[in-house]
Parts: structure tokens; C-alpha cells; sequence
């Protein structure tokens, strides 16, 4: 998997963790204290783009931890696997064989494979877990500083909405990992 590809998916999940923790700050201390960022807005998005590289990386680990502690991840990879099973190699035989196919016709097909699909889940790990804060943030916020049922409505209802999206996405993403490491370690019934 190449450095960029690393660097950019743990570039998001920081600038994700960002705004939740900006969220964090503003409703403890007030919207008026990131007022000096918008004084010097080239500076300011050199100084995030610095600090959500290790941020990212290190809340990586919080997150992986955390689904870990919380049996979710158990939970995640039993279902993935179950829907990954014999059933649907069946089912889809012809188009399996072919797949495989063009998987085994270089041997680095299937790493790369595997390696963007990990970074992907990676990324629908992270966005899971930001996006609960970020909306949590946001609901406080909204609750705390503006009082206003339609802002707390909608912050809500987009939040639950981009929290069940990526929670999703990491099921699908799971699942789609299993059915590809059966896929490779499956005979070849075509030849």
C-alpha cells in the first residue's frame, strides 16, 4: 500500500476527530474563541493540516481499541463472515471463477486488493466513531448555545443518518473482505 494512501486516509479520520473536538471546545468555552483562527485563515489550515496527520493516527488506535473492548468488532466480523460463506460462492460461481481468474493472473493484484480494502475500512472505522462525536458535539452545541428544536432536529437527523452510512460501509467493507479471502482460497472449479 503506498505512503500516500496512508498518510491521506489517517489525514481524514484526524480532520474528522478535529471537528468534533473544535465542537468540544466551542461549547465549553464559546464559538468566540476560534474567532482568532479566521484572522489568519492560511496559517490556520497549515497549523490543522499538521495537527490532524497525528491525530489521526492516533485516534486510528483509539478506534481499532475501542470496537475491540466494546465486542463490536466480534460482532461485525461473525455477520460478515456468515454472509461471506459457502452460500454465496455458490450462488455466483461463474462470476467468481472469472474473478479469480483475473486476481491470479499477477500475484500483486491480490495485495493491492486487500490493502484498499483495509484502508477503506479503516476509513469507515474512523467516520464511524467521529461521526457519533461530531454529532453528539453538535447536539450540545446546538442545545447549549442556540436553543433552537429545528437546528437540534436537523443536526440530529443528519448525524444518525452519516452514522448509520458508515456503520454500513464497515459491514460492507468487512463482508466484502471475507468474500475476497475466500475467493482466493477457494479451488478453481472453471479449470
Amino acid at each position: 500500500m503506498s505512503t500516500t494512501a496512508v498518510f491521506a486516509e489517517l489525514l481524514v479520520g484526524g480532520l474528522q476527530t478535529l471537528v468534533w473536538l473544535t465542537l468540544l471546545v466551542m461549547i465549553v468555552l464559546g464559538p468566540s474563541v476560534l474567532g482568532p483562527l479566521a484572522e489568519a485563515p492560511s496559517l490556520s489550515v497549515i497549523g490543522v493540516v499538521a495537527i490532524a496527520y497525528p491525530i489521526g493516527v492516533l485516534f486510528d488506535r483509539v478506534w481499532d481499541l475501542l470496537l475491540k473492548l466494546l465486542l463490536i468488532e466480534r460482532w461485525v466480523e461473525k455477520r460478515a463472515k456468515r454472509s461471506a460463506g459457502v452460500k454465496v460462492l455458490e450462488e455466483e460461481d461463474e462470476f467468481l471463477s472469472t474473478r479469480r481468474m483475473i486476481l491470479q493472473s499477477d500475484p500483486r493484484v491480490p495485495v493491492d486488493v486487500i490493502h484498499y480494502n483495509r484502508s477503506r475500512m479503516r476509513v469507515a472505522r474512523a467516520s464511524m466513531f467521529n461521526v457519533l462525536l461530531i454529532t453528539v458535539g453538535a447536539l450540545l452545541l446546538a442545545t447549549v448555545r442556540f436553543q433552537h428544536m429545528k437546528i437540534i432536529i436537523l443536526v440530529l437527523a443528519v448525524g444518525l443518518l452519516l452514522l448509520f452510512a458508515s456503520a454500513v460501509a464497515y459491514y460492507d467493507l468487512k463482508k466484502s473482505y471475507y468474500v475476497f479471502m475466500k475467493l482466493l482460497s477457494a479451488p478453481d472449479t472453471a479449470k
